[in-house]
């Protein structure tokens, strides 16, 4: 079974910094006219866009609407992959919970294979 543990952080601090800064730059806000509208410090906006911090949530929904970009727009996502000690060999995984397997690993952000469940299951996180 999936265990949200074994991956860590899910939010990829930097990239999503990196975007919060193209999207400020595609609109030719500065980090001091983006601070005023939200109501929060300079200090804050540069720390987001260098990704030293991310937004509250609160912040990023003022930001999606300021920035006029969807929230998941905004968030990069890290890759998952998965620590040795947490794989199991295909034999090891019951062939009735395959299927249920299959649509946990893929449904945390990652694209969906392009192989039937059946070839993919060679490792499976547990």
């Amino acid at each position: 079974m999936f265990r949200a543990s074994s991956c860590g952080a899910v939010i990829d601090v930097r990239r999503t910094g990196e975007m919060i800064g193209l999207k400020m730059d595609l609109m030719d806000m500065r980090p001091v006219d983006l601070a005023g509208l939200l109501g929060v410090s300079v200090q804050a906006v540069y720390k987001w866009t260098s990704g030293t911090s991310l937004p509250s949530l609160d912040n990023l929904v003022l930001l999606s609407s300021v920035l006029e970009t969807p929230i998941d727009d905004l968030i990069v996502r890290k890759t998952f992959q998965p620590a040795e000690q947490d794989l199991y060999v295909e034999e090891d995984i019951d062939p009735a919970f395959r299927g249920i397997l299959f649509q946990e690993l893929f449904y945390f952000g990652s694209p969906a294979p392009r192989q039937e469940p059946a070839d993919v299951f060679k490792y499976a996180v547990i």
